[in-house]
This record gives C-alpha cells, sequence and structure tokens, in this order.
C-alpha cells in the first residue's frame, strides 16, 4: 500500500512478534487494525485509541510519537537518509536529515570528547601533517619526470623549455 502523503510504495520486515501480534488480534481483509464493528480504522480513530491504550499504560505518548521514535532509534542505529526515506515514505531526504543530522551531531560530538579524553587530535589526520613546517613527499613541476600526476611525458623538458 502507498503511504498517505506521498504516495510512496514502502516494504517493512515483519518481526516474529508483530506477526504473532496480528495473528493473536481482529484483522479485517487488507489491514491489520479494525475497530469493533471488523472495519478498517481510520487514521484518527486509530490515533485517537492508542493514545487512550498509552494513557491506561502510563506511557504519554502517541501514534505520531512512537513514529519519531522509530524514526530516532533507526538514524541512530546508522540508518541513512535513504534507507530512512526508504522505510518511512518520505521523499528528498528533507525529513530523514532531521534524524539522521540530529544522531550523527551526537555520535560526532561524543567521538570529539573520547579524542579530548584520550588526547589524540583528530579523527582523520591529514597524512603529513599541517602548517607550514609540515614535511611534504609532493614533488614541484620541475621534479615531475613523468609529465606531472595522472599523465606521462610525451616530449622532453628542454625541447618544451625551448618553445615557451
Amino acid at each position: 500500500m502507498p503511504t498517505e502523503k506521498t504516495g510512496e510504495r514502502v516494504a517493512i520486515e515483519v518481526s516474529e512478534a508483530l506477526a504473532e501480534a496480528i495473528a493473536a488480534g481482529p484483522c479485517g481483509e487488507m489491514t491489520f487494525i479494525c475497530g469493533v464493528n471488523g472495519r478498517p480504522m481510520v487514521k484518527e480513530a486509530f490515533g485517537n485509541v492508542f493514545r487512550e491504550w498509552c494513557n491506561a499504560a502510563g506511557v504519554a505518548k502517541s501514534a505520531h510519537g512512537l513514529r519519531k521514535a522509530a524514526a530516532t532509534a533507526d538514524a541512530e542505529a546508522g540508518y541513512t537518509d535513504a534507507e530512512l526515506d526508504a522505510k518511512f515514505g518520505w521523499r528528498g531526504r528533507k525529513m530523514a536529515s532531521l534524524y539522521t543530522g540530529a544522531a550523527n551531531r551526537e555520535r560526532l560530538s561524543l567521538a570529539a570528547a573520547q579524542r579530548a579524553k584520550a588526547g589524540t587530535q583528530s579523527p582523520a589526520p591529514m597524512p603529513h601533517g599541517g602548517g607550514i613546517a609540515a614535511k611534504t613527499t609532493m614533488k614541484t613541476r620541475d621534479e615531475w619526470d613523468d609529465g606531472g600526476p595522472g599523465r606521462t611525458r610525451t616530449c622532453n623538458q628542454t625541447v618544451m623549455s625551448g618553445r615557451l
């Protein structure tokens, strides 16, 4: 079934626990959640019933809050923007990036704190260090013996310098 807002089709894995819950509860022909009359619930009715269930359990959440919690948990587990878009039926990576951005900020902040604690400087130091006094293995133009990085010399330097 396509999602209501974007019309995107989504594929989700049905865990064993979810499959058992679906099998135990009343189901409609094309829906997993039905009202007392056996007909599919509209989203507003489901939201209200879900809120009642949460209140009865002493949990101050909603169906939408559960969706947000799932997206947050997935982002923290390392899902990419594209994977979140696919799972939740979003488009354009904008919504997904809200979740992955927050998860990445937290992950980066904690990694920086660990480096500071360990006394290291950066997660990916430049291979030759930095600054004016840094040593380098890069060659100057005069030191190239093959025409430069990624090129093959097609004539000798003496001939070339005579043409300039």
